[in-house]
């Protein structure tokens, strides 16, 4: 007895078998790998993929940030580099039909633009369809991972003088550290998306432990279909939180990373083009032919033990350009300079522990190494350096 494996998404296609003899068919479901995005998260009726996700309804449920799955989805095209991704968009229940598929598919494009480091594309896209509780989320988002002084205040969706303030300092302290040439005006405009993006991408790299060189070759082992497309918006038609309509539900509003083996790419039959889906023609999210498998971490696991890093602060605000030499008892390892963050670290591999720093007028500290996306060891200054004027 012959014994055939097909694919139930291909069952309709012809199959050579022997003649005469008896075959089994034994018929499987397509296995497609995923990366979970309840990280990802979006504000009602925008298309800006929020750094962090604002914990804006009761079921809304998230273990990290937008910006670790994107090193997730790195990580794991470096290891399977054979395989296609395709980014799919979706939309809450609230509002129309054709509405929410191209308010998906921005989403989808502003995932991908994130992805691919198209920061002018991405900013076209923020400027098109966002909140005014965009800006003040990651303006937020930026006190607290960079010590900016731009606090927004309230995240209310209100372009307060508190929030208009808040912008002005952000592009004053953009055009200081980058040698930016942002107006001092109170208005947002692409090239203020476009700096909000540069800080997403100098966070994505220090998570990803990498520099410019290491995440333009990480993004290279993304690979997507040759005959399909990129990314689809499924609007409201796959909701997480159930089937009811008009809902505003956060864990609706959101991405994933679909990747398939090669030869599986679906035929994407519910999407003719970019303003319309089909859903009665809709095989992708047929659980009869699609097995949908959450990537686990240890697909995306990096053989790394750790390094050392902190951030000098006085008076809460990041200091540049003060060396910090790092030992291992008495033997000297390396030395930096802290930069525009207040960050001085080396990133060679070191073994799971403490070490000292030591910084010219200041006892040693020991400091334990960090891991994967851990913060730096934050150290403030409370003294006056000899070569820098910070009383």
């Amino acid at each position: 007895m012959s014994r055939y494996t097909v694919a139930l998404k291909d069952a309709f296609k012809p199959l050579s078998i022997f003649s005469g003899s008896l075959n089994e068919i034994v018929f499987t479901r397509t296995i497609v790998n995923v990366i979970e995005l309840e990280n990802i998260h979006f504000h009602h009726d925008s298309a800006v993929v929020l750094p962090e996700p604002k914990h804006d309804t009761p079921d809304e449920e998230n273990e990290g940030s937008s910006l670790d799955v994107i090193r997730r989805c790195y990580l794991y095209a470096k290891k399977n580099s054979d395989k296609e991704l395709l980014i799919a968009g979706h939309t809450d229940t609230s509002g129309s039909d054709d509405y929410n598929v191209t308010l998906s598919d921005l989403r989808a494009k502003s995932v991908l633009y994130l992805l691919l480091g198209d920061g002018k594309n991405w900013a076209a896209i923020a400027e098109k369809k966002h909140q005014v509780e965009d800006y003040q989320q990651i303006l937020a988002w930026v006190v607290s991972t960079f010590r900016w002084d731009c606090d927004p205040g309230e995240v209310d969706n209100i372009d307060g003088p508190v929030t208009k303030e808040a912008l002005k300092k952000f592009k004053s302290k953009f055009n200081n550290t980058f040698s930016g040439s942002l107006d001092d005006s109170e208005k947002m405009f692409p090239e203020i998306w476009e700096a909000m993006f540069h800080l997403y991408l100098v966070r994505l790299k220090t998570i990803l432990h990498t520099d410019e060189p290491g995440i333009v070759k990480l993004r290279k082992n993304v690979h997507f279909s040759s005959t399909g497309p990129q990314t689809v918006g499924c609007g409201e038609y796959h909701p997480k939180s159930g089937s009811a309509n008009n809902r505003n539900s956060a864990i609706d509003r959101r991405v994933e990373f679909l990747f398939f083996s090669p030869n599986d790419f679906p035929p994407l039959l519910c999407h003719p083009d970019t303003k319309h889906c089909v859903k009665k023609s809709c095989l992708l999210y047929d659980p009869a032919l699609y097995d949908f498998q959450p990537v686990d971490d240890s697909d995306i696991s990096e053989t790394f033990f750790g390094i050392l890093a902190v951030r000098l602060l006085f008076h809460e605000q990041p200091i540049q350009g003060i060396p910090v030499r790092f030992f291992d008892d008495s033997t000297l390892l390396g030395e930096a300079q802290t930069d525009s963050f207040g960050l001085a670290s080396l990133t060679p591999v070191f073994e799971i522990g403490y070490y000292t720093c030591q910084i010219e007028g200041q006892p040693d500290i020991r400091i334990p190494t960090t891991i994967s996306n851990s913060e730096p060891v934050d150290l403030t200054l409370p003294f006056k350096h000899p070569d820098f004027d910070l009383e």
